[in-house]
């Protein structure tokens, strides 16, 4: 099967997107029987125009999001068109925009981990949007899941509102999470001497996230803050945050700043934390998806989490990890921290369990393959 992998972005980029269009391309690249061409690095012809009127929406006060803009999304058709191959089997895109306004009779499929009309109420950078953009932004997601054969959503959070917001036949909607963005699986072996050597006298809590607010950073340190004044020695390792705000800067907490894991040094720090760490705690106000907790399964480490988004699809509570409400999450989530690192038995077993649930589901091997078992199977029914 030859497949045109669509993207605005340089696709062999590992640094685009977190590492998606990467991963996702690899996903599809490696399974039997399968040649991938790359219809990507779209020009975007009308760059200076859209910063102008982004700007002077600006100055009224409202959000403008240019990458929804109708004119630009219809170049990228045409530029996509131009480069397909006569031969091509289907078109896929880690994205529903450069193919809304496609016209073809290839098969055409998306993978995403949220549609444009659930956002808008859920993520703070939605917030505000002016008219225009509500409009584009709705008429491009609906015109893609219009045309696309199969639409991929990687939780039941994005599936379910694209068939409730746009009234999408639900059989034409599948739910393939998304894999943990490593490029070496850790072996069973590496993970259990891992594990063998945390160190059960303090817990180590490992927090990720570049937003602080929006990952939930205040819960995280109140977690750990209670557990301190619960008698159990704990550290809070914080990554991602260059400024931590100065009221969470305690002796309970480590602040390493922002790590890139293509700077050799700063990935290897990140990867001892994966390996010394004993939970993750990334209680996100709001959360698309949350590849993290798919990377904390990889090297062994149980993820908590809050039951919003597509956290729920990744973790799944006394498997994986554990989610909770953020009304009460610092209560809860402190009972169960308690109650498995107080049990080195009990501990070691959940987190042999989520490295289990990595290597069985939330990985890219295992999703491609569920994605190109579905597509083979809906171009052969369509023949």
């Amino acid at each position: 099967m030859k497949i045109a992998y669509v993207s605005e972005n340089d696709s062999s980029d590992i640094k685009t997107w977190s590492g998606l269009d990467f991963f996702i391309k690899n996903s599809l690249a490696i399974q039997d029987n399968i040649e991938i061409y790359t219809i990507d690095k779209l020009t975007n012809k009308y760059r200076v125009w859209l910063k102008i009127k982004k700007l002077c929406y600006n100055i009224i006060g409202k959000r403008y999001q240019a990458m929804r803009e109708p004119i630009l999304l219809k170049d990228y058709a045409k530029q996509i068109t131009e480069r397909i191959a006569p031969d091509t089997d289907c078109i896929f895109a880690p994205s529903s925009m450069p193919i809304s306004y496609l016209e073809t009779k290839i098969p055409v499929f998306f993978y995403t981990d949220a549609n444009f009309d659930e956002m808008k109420s859920y993520y703070p950078s939605y917030v505000n949007l002016c008219k225009e953009t509500q409009k584009d932004g709705f008429l491009a997601e609906k015109q893609a899941l219009n045309l696309a054969t199969l639409a991929f959503y990687a939780s039941d959070w994005a599936a379910n509102s694209a068939i409730k917001n746009y009234d999408v036949d639900s059989k034409k909607v599948k739910v393939i999470p998304f894999g943990a963005n490593i490029l070496e699986d850790p072996s069973l072996e590496t993970i259990k001497n891992n594990i063998s050597k945390r160190d059960f006298g303090t817990c180590q809590l490992l927090f990720i996230g570049v937003d602080f607010e929006r990952k939930g950073g205040k819960l995280a340190f109140e977690v750990a803050k209670n557990l301190n004044n619960e008698g159990m020695p704990t550290i809070l390792h914080i990554v991602g945050i260059p400024n931590l705000p100065t009221e969470f800067q305690t002796d309970f907490v480590k602040n390493h700043g922002f790590l890139n894991k293509n700077i050799e040094g700063e990935k290897l720090i990140l990867n001892q934390l994966f390996e010394t760490s004993h939970f993750l705690i990334v209680p996100s106000e709001a959360e698309a998806y949350g590849l993290v907790y798919c990377e904390a399964n990889a090297y062994g480490i149980p993820a908590i989490g809050t039951k919003t988004g597509g956290i729920p699809t990744i973790i799944k509570d006394g498997i994986n990890g554990w989610i909770f409400e953020k009304t009460d999450f610092v209560e809860k989530c402190s009972f169960i921290i308690k109650e498995n690192f107080s049990s080195e038995e009990n501990y070691k077993t959940v987190a042999i369990s989520s490295y289990n649930k990595y290597t069985n589901r939330l990985n890219w091997k295992t999703s491609g393959k569920i994605m190109i078992e579905l597509i083979r199977h809906s171009i052969n029914k369509k023949n």
